[in-house]
């Protein structure tokens, strides 16, 4: 009898330690039940030396009955089946996570290798401590390492153009967050000019600008906005597209340009500058009135020809002639130095086509001198 009882308590305590580690697994929880275990167990093993029936608390076979059943009674079979939905959840959520990493991977590779296609370096700006470069932005700034600081960076920004420089990045705001701005940037003993566009973001409630830039200066970087100005075509090429327009027998408009005051600009800030003010006018021009490659030409170094088809265009630049507007006194600024161009016109409406053209140009360029005696009052010449 006390056989049968000791393999019956055996067979008890082996079960309710399969159900507490079970437990144990599955739901995490169960330690009251470990201490139980424990300490039946060592009653179990103490007291049976003796009889059991001498025990003053009962017969362990009650302490191992009592105590599985209260695991039984606490194993909490629905945690078993959420625990098993939470796993599926977790596995769930950790394919997800793994799919996006690899696209998130995806998209840094194509991120990096569209970076290397761009003909414009690009810089990463973080506060006033770090920035870093593209490949392209060190070799076009002629730095040693993509990362570098900011005050390495500022450093070598000429004088003149540092405060405005810092004051263009510190107005930056979430609604106006793009900049355009130039500089000349220090390239051995000499300065060399800059275009910067960029843009202010927020990533983890930290400011970033991210910026491109470009040279403009000629002869280090022939793909400049420089090219408006370079690449015009010139007065013989001028001279064939006005006979071929008089073959059509179309009417049109010449207008002659000189902008004025750039010789005084050549003087006091240098040719550089001179070349980039009236770059940025003709690209306006261009913008404004006329979008094919057969339309404005250069004549001489600051006289040029524009060729109006469209009677629309020509009336939009006599209003502004008229009114007064950005082509009266068109103002820029590179860097730290702020100037405006005086351009002077002279305007001719062609409607007889079998005039000799050297006829027609002499009297466009008459009306451009007209415009430019100091007794006009008016900047412009219209033959009617």
């Amino acid at each position: 009898m006390l056989n049968d009882l000791n393999q019956f308590i055996h067979v008890m305590f082996i079960i309710w330690a399969l159900l507490i580690i079970s437990k144990r697994l599955l739901t995490k929880k169960g330690d009251f039940e470990v201490f139980l275990w424990v300490l039946f167990g060592a009653l179990y093993l103490v007291f049976d030396v003796f009889s059991l029936a001498t025990l003053p608390f009962g017969e362990p076979v009650d302490f191992i009955v009592i105590g599985l059943l209260y695991t039984v009674f606490f194993y909490d079979i629905k945690a078993l089946f959420k625990r098993k939905d939470e796993q599926q959840r977790y596995q769930m959520l950790q394919k997800n996570y793994d799919m996006l990493e690899k696209q998130a991977e995806l998209l840094r590779q194509r991120f990096i290798a569209t970076i290397d296609l761009l003909p414009t370096g690009i810089v990463f700006r973080t506060g006033k401590e770090s920035m870093f470069g593209t490949d392209k932005y060190i070799e076009l700034m002629d730095i040693d390492n993509n990362e570098f600081t900011y005050d390495a960076f500022y450093n070598r920004l000429h004088t003149d153009d540092r405060n405005t420089y810092e004051t263009t990045i510190k107005k930056l705001s979430s609604k106006r967050n793009t900049y355009q701005t130039s500089y000349r940037f220090k390239m051995g003993t000499r300065y060399v000019w800059m275009k910067e566009i960029g843009t202010k973001i927020t990533v983890d409630k930290h400011p970033v600008v991210i910026s491109i830039v470009t040279g403009l200066d000629v002869k280090m970087y022939p793909k400049t906005d420089i090219e408006v100005l370079n690449n015009l075509p010139n007065e013989k090429a001028f001279e064939e597209h006005i006979l071929s327009l008089n073959r059509l027998q179309k009417s049109y408009t010449l207008i002659f340009f000189e902008l004025t005051n750039i010789p005084k600009v050549n003087e006091k800030y240098g040719r550089d500058i001179g070349d980039l003010m009236m770059g940025e006018f003709l690209k306006k021009l261009k913008h404004n009135f006329v979008k094919d490659a057969h339309s404005v030409y250069r004549l001489t170094g600051i006289r040029f020809a524009l060729i109006l088809k469209d009677p629309r265009k020509y009336e939009v630049l006599e209003r502004a002639l008229v009114h007064g507007g950005d082509l009266m006194n068109f103002d820029m600024q590179f860097g730290g130095i702020k100037h405006s161009i005086y351009p002077a016109f002279g305007i001719h409406h062609i409607q007889a086509f079998n005039e000799p053209i050297d006829a027609i140009i002499a009297r466009v360029h008459k009306a451009l001198n007209i415009a430019l005696d100091n007794q006009m009052t008016e900047n412009y010449f219209i033959i009617r």
